[in-house]
């Protein structure tokens, strides 16, 4: 059965009777705005905030909450996106395709076609990397789309696996991917095309941001009747569950130097809390970022 993981959030919206107690620990959790569509994907430069919902991509005034428009795509629905050189580049979940905005997002081409049922994208040096969950099936895909070739590309395959998430990059060319049917995150070489299991046991994990030199944040976006949970994972695979009593089910995670932000998908929020809250608070992650915490 081909079912698209955005239906599965989608599902997991209307379903969802999940109760949120309030956050009273140091690592607060700060609502930025609410009522947004089913958010997922958060940029944050310069201090602009991005979100996409469905199905439009929007900025949000920190002070007010506020939500203004920036594009509605009329086919799909944004999902990942990342700053570009000249503007931004966005998966548009729906129609499997990759699009290149301009920087007022008033202008937009075709960067590739035949993605699937991309979830997010993020960038090397010479390409655009997406991941295709595949509805469910067997056979999801990580994809190289050249940055070099005239547009629009046909996507390489890099790796299939099955129900890819989201995924990491890091500057040595290691790719980590959170697997949503598995709850595994895997450790993928671009050079040598090794992989290894870093964590299992992660529910059902999305987004994935390294944190620090001791390990990643992830998402678990838990259940239709369940809430999920953000996660700290070391480099050794040790799990920790952070404190996100505020949150129902996280999605996207974005970090800047102070903060980390996250959309609550079907609580229909963008939250932020201080890093340094978050991994130094409660003595099981502390003693996992030791190094960090003495800061």
């Amino acid at each position: 059965m081909r079912k698209s993981l955005f239906s599965t959030f989608f599902i997991s919206f209307l379903l969802s009777n999940v109760s949120i107690a309030k956050d009273t620990t140091e690592a607060r959790w700060d609502t930025v705005s609410s009522n947004l569509m089913m958010p997922y994907g958060i940029l944050v430069k310069s201090q602009k905030v991005l979100v996409s919902t469905i199905p439009t991509i929007g900025s949000i005034d920190e002070e007010t909450g506020a939500f203004y428009e920036k594009t509605a795509l009329a086919n799909g629905s944004p999902a990942g996106f990342i700053k570009a050189e000249n503007g931004y580049v966005v998966v548009e979940n729906g129609t499997g395709r990759l699009l290149a905005f301009d920087k007022n997002f008033s202008d937009s081409q075709v960067i590739a076609e035949g993605l699937g049922d991309p979830i997010t994208v993020k960038e090397t040096k010479d390409a655009y990397l997406v991941v295709d969950y595949n509805f469910g099936l067997p056979n999801g895909r990580l994809m190289s789309i050249s940055k070099k070739s005239k547009w629009p590309v046909s996507p390489k395959i890099l790796l299939t696996l099955d129900g890819p998430g989201s995924f990491y990059v890091d500057k040595n060319d290691l790719v980590y991917i959170s697997k949503f049917d598995s709850g595994d995150l895997i450790e993928f070489n671009l050079k040598t095309k090794s992989q290894r299991i870093v964590a299992t046991g992660l529910g059902r994990p999305l987004d994935v941001v390294r944190v620090n030199k001791e390990g990643f944040l992830v998402s678990d976006f838990g259940g239709f009747d369940t809430t999920g949970r953000l996660l700290f994972v070391s480099n050794e695979g040790a799990v920790v569950t952070l404190n996100s009593d505020s949150i129902a089910n996280p999605t996207g995670l974005f970090l800047t130097e102070k903060f980390v932000y996250t959309t609550d998908m079907t609580g229909g929020k963008l939250l932020k809390a201080r890093t340094f809250n978050l991994l130094c608070s409660s003595k099981q992650a502390n003693d996992l970022n030791k190094k960090f915490c003495k800061k």
